[in-house]
C-alpha cells in the first residue's frame, strides 16, 4: 500500500471514530525532523516508539483503543506489537487495521463493558 492510501485508511478511521462519539487522536512516534523555509532543521520528538497510529477513547465506558494501520503486505515492528500486547494487557482493545471494516468490529468490542479481574490479574 502506497503511504498515501494508508494516510487515507489513517483519516477514514479517525472521521469514523469521531462519527460514533469516540475521542480519537492521530499520534506520531519517533523524532520528526522538519525544515523550515530558511533551510534550518528542527527535531521534534513524538510520542515513544511503537505507540500506535491512532488512540481512542470509546463509549460508554472510556475503553481504550489503540489502532495501527498497515497496508496490506505491513508488518509490525516488535515495539508496535509490544505496545498492542500492553494495551490489551491493561483492559483495552487494539488491532491492526487494514481497513475501515477492522476498526468498525473493534469499536463494537470496546463498547463491551470490561471484565473485572480477578484478585492479582490483569485485564484480558
Amino acid at each position: 500500500m502506497k503511504l498515501g492510501r494508508e494516510r487515507d485508511t489513517q483519516r477514514a478511521i479517525l472521521e469514523y471514530l469521531r462519527l460514533t462519539g469516540c475521542l480519537a487522536v492521530r499520534t506520531n512516534a519517533g523524532l520528526i525532523v522538519l525544515t523550515d523555509k530558511q533551510g534550518q532543521r528542527r527535531a521534534f520528538h513524538g510520542a515513544t516508539p511503537g505507540t500506535s497510529d491512532i488512540l481512542a477513547c470509546v463509549p460508554p465506558y472510556g475503553r481504550m483503543l489503540a489502532v495501527e494501520v498497515k497496508g496490506p503486505k505491513g508488518h509490525l515492528t516488535q515495539s508496535q506489537s509490544d505496545f498492542l500486547v500492553n494495551v490489551v494487557r491493561l483492559g483495552g482493545v487494539a488491532l491492526v487495521a487494514r481497513n475501515l471494516d477492522d476498526v468498525k468490529v473493534a469499536v463494537q468490542r470496546a463498547k463491551q463493558p470490561p471484565l473485572a479481574p480477578q484478585l492479582g490479574q490483569a485485564y484480558r
